[in-house]
């Protein structure tokens, strides 16, 4: 389990020689699929390597007092209006059709969001667009304009964020 801290000044690693082993072996077979072509299997071997290394890391939670913002976007792919929030929230209703995401395995909903991490409003609707529609700064992509919907939530009580990109 990570262990999930605030405070990094508490945080402590003390693993074994064995421990340091088993993750450097585990690292050097992740290393390995660099080589091999990027299959539907291969992406479950990678993402079921690293659990375990994730599991002994310590992770920074970032505390949100009552009254917090966090913000949401989706693309409006083929001009799809968007009307209910489920929409652009995380799927609770058609787990079946949830995929592997980042820190996510399949049919497990997670909730991805942008917190508002300084005063200037426009970062964190960057990140919002960007962490949902990466080819807004792929290079490959001739026309990277998009149309999204962005949806705020307020937490209800105090709630602890991972912090898993500065945007």
């Amino acid at each position: 389990m990570p262990f999930i801290t605030s405070d990094f000044s508490k945080a402590q690693h003390n693993w074994s020689e064995d421990e340091i082993s088993y993750f450097r072996e585990k690292m050097e077979e992740i290393g390995s699929y660099s080589r091999k072509e990027l299959t539907k299997k291969t992406s479950y071997q990678i993402y079921y390597g690293i659990l375990p290394l994730l599991d002994n890391l310590p992770i920074h939670a970032l505390p949100l007092i009552e009254g917090s913002t966090l913000l949401r976007a989706r693309p409006n792919l083929d001009e799809k209006i968007f009307s209910h929030q489920e929409e652009i929230s995380y799927n609770t209703k058609y787990r079946e059709k949830i995929g592997p995401g980042r820190f996510n395995l399949p049919k497990e909903s997670m909730f991805y969001a942008a917190i508002q991490a300084d005063e200037y409003q426009d970062s964190w609707l960057k990140t919002g667009a960007i962490e949902c529609y990466k080819d807004l700064v792929n290079s490959d992509v001739l026309d990277p304009n998009q149309v999204f919907t962005f949806g705020l939530w307020q937490t209800i009580k105090p709630l602890y964020v991972i912090i898993l990109h500065k945007g």
